[in-house]
């Protein structure tokens, strides 16, 4: 069996000016070994929409959205990666499209102990909207 890591932070928006979000830190270089299976990396996404009521003092407590989605994107032979980022392919939750950005040596703080991994809204969102 694989290990599994899993990194949470808290609900993130996206809009016109802020695409993207990610986790600097994602995953020790460290460790990778225990993630890899045969030099494929499998990572994993879950997109869910909430849909805003305009609320400043609202408070959700979400187990299950009903708009989750999760997506895997599998990295062969992630041994052979340099410094670059890797795109996933674009898929669609909720009628916008994301991709899974991945620095396998890690960006700024991170570089060279981390893994880092960014969510990207690839659609371009109108001004004054925003996507939960």
């Amino acid at each position: 069996m694989r290990a599994q890591h899993r990194a949470e932070g808290p609900i993130r928006r996206f809009d016109h000016n802020k695409h993207e979000w990610g986790f600097g830190k994602f995953l020790s270089l460290d460790t990778l070994h225990e993630y890899l299976a045969n030099d494929t990396l499998v990572l994993g996404a879950e997109v869910f929409v909430i849909v805003s009521t305009g609320r400043k003092e609202c408070v959700s407590i979400l187990k299950n959205p009903d708009g989750a989605t999760t997506h895997t994107w599998k990295i062969p032979n992630f041994s052979a990666l340099d410094d670059n980022p890797q795109f996933s392919q674009a898929y669609t939750v909720d009628e916008r499209k994301w991709k899974l950005r991945l620095y396998p040596m890690g960006t700024a703080a991170g570089k060279g102990e981390f893994l880092a991994l960014h969510l990207m809204l690839v659609d371009v969102l109108e001004q004054n909207s925003t996507c939960y």
